[in-house]
């Protein structure tokens, strides 16, 4: 019985590191908490941008992204980029029916220019692509 278990548990584990992919991610849309605005609930989006989103184990990246990425599961990362005025924090996750993609900033800036802020998107999953 435990044989069987152990063998289940590694072929999920398998399939799940062969899901890892990469996918194009358009239409993101959502909202954000800015301090520039006092923190006001302020629509936001990225019109007409394609992110390619590679959840690679070794090596994964967003498109024009200089963060550092961490894969947390075949459908989801977190990225951080680290500069001594500040940190900002991305993550990327998955919907579980493989259409949507979410992403999510929350950035803190010791500058005088007013850049904290958290922020929420939903996008489409357009198509996967080959790495």
């Amino acid at each position: 019985m435990i044989i069987k278990w152990v063998i289940g548990a590694m072929m999920v584990l398998t399939s799940e590191i062969a899901n890892a992919g990469c996918w194009v991610v358009t239409n993101l849309h959502g909202y954000g908490f800015y301090e520039y605005n006092t923190y006001d609930f302020t629509k936001d989006g990225f019109s007409g941008k394609e992110f390619v989103v590679n959840f690679d184990k070794k090596s994964p990246s967003v498109t024009d992204s200089l963060m550092t990425y961490t894969v947390l599961s075949p459908t989801s990362m977190v990225g951080t980029y680290v500069t001594n005025l500040g940190l900002t924090i991305q993550t990327w996750q998955l919907s579980t029916d493989g259409t949507k993609a979410f992403m999510t900033i929350n950035r803190t800036n010791s500058d005088k220019i007013l850049q904290d802020g958290v922020s929420a998107f939903v996008g489409d999953i357009k198509a996967t692509c080959e790495h």
